[in-house]
């Protein structure tokens, strides 16, 4: 993912968090129909909704009270260590291309 699609990811998952914060019917929509939900959000911010790859999964976690959710990246080959950057990149939910 270039910096590009990064960014446009993070408008439209932000979008989808703040709806399915406010919206409960919404946020039942995404837990039961996650790709369906997910292109409606595209369309809704002018995105093509048919640019998810039919290989792409979605996994939704609904956190409870006083539960933290920590996300880890795909691990990396053996031999490769992050550097700085990257870590910051990481630490702040970025993907960093392999």
């Amino acid at each position: 993912m270039n910096n590009a699609e990064l960014l446009t990811w993070k408008k439209v998952e932000a979008g989808i968090m703040t709806r399915a914060a406010k919206e409960s019917g919404y946020r039942l929509h995404l837990l039961n129909d996650t790709q369906t939900a997910i292109q409606e959000e595209l369309a809704k911010q002018g995105l093509d909704s048919g640019s998810i790859p039919s290989n792409c999964k979605f996994r939704i976690i609904e956190a409870e009270e006083n539960e933290v959710i920590l996300v880890l990246p795909k691990p990396l080959g053996s031999g490769h260590e992050l550097n700085i950057e990257d870590l910051d990149r990481v630490s702040a939910g970025q993907i960093i291309p392999t």
